[in-house]
């Protein structure tokens, strides 16, 4: 899978996210007794994909550098990976949920907002954690950003 695919993937899963949360809940979950724990569960594993997506196309152009030491910050480029996919995460769950507001029949919650965050840093784990090796075996690696 090339760069340019895994962004038009993130992209697209994006979107998914989005047409997702414009479903009012009780359309998706008619009878559900506690939906708002399952509310944020869902939130949780719906924004862990969005978390690895993020850390792959942050990595991946970068793949090897791992060994290398700090980056230009001093900091690990694992943790400058999962600081910037976490607060991009953040950022899109605080959009999703503000987009929320303008929808008939949902809400917007900062619980949902904490629920993507947890969802997407895990997600970011995950993806750094796998040795860079591995990264660059399952994707061609443009050189680009």
């Amino acid at each position: 899978m090339s760069f340019r695919v895994l962004i038009a993937v993130g992209a697209l899963y994006s979107v998914f996210i989005l047409v997702l949360l414009t479903f009012p809940p009780e359309t998706m979950f008619p009878g559900l007794k506690d939906f708002d724990a399952y509310d944020l569960a869902g939130h949780f594993v719906v924004f862990a994909p969005w978390g690895a997506l993020a850390s792959l196309v942050l990595r991946l152009p970068g793949a090897g550098r791992e060994e290398e030491g700090e980056g230009e910050w001093g900091w690990s480029p694992a943790f400058a990976t999962l600081g910037l996919a976490s607060a991009g995460g953040l950022v899109f769950g605080l959009f999703s949920e503000l987009l929320q507001n303008v929808i008939p029949g949902r809400r917007p919650d900062l619980l949902d907002v904490f629920a993507d965050g947890g969802g997407v840093v895990l997600g970011a784990l995950l993806v750094v954690s796998l040795p860079s090796r591995l990264i660059a075996r399952w994707f061609v690696r443009s050189g680009r950003r």
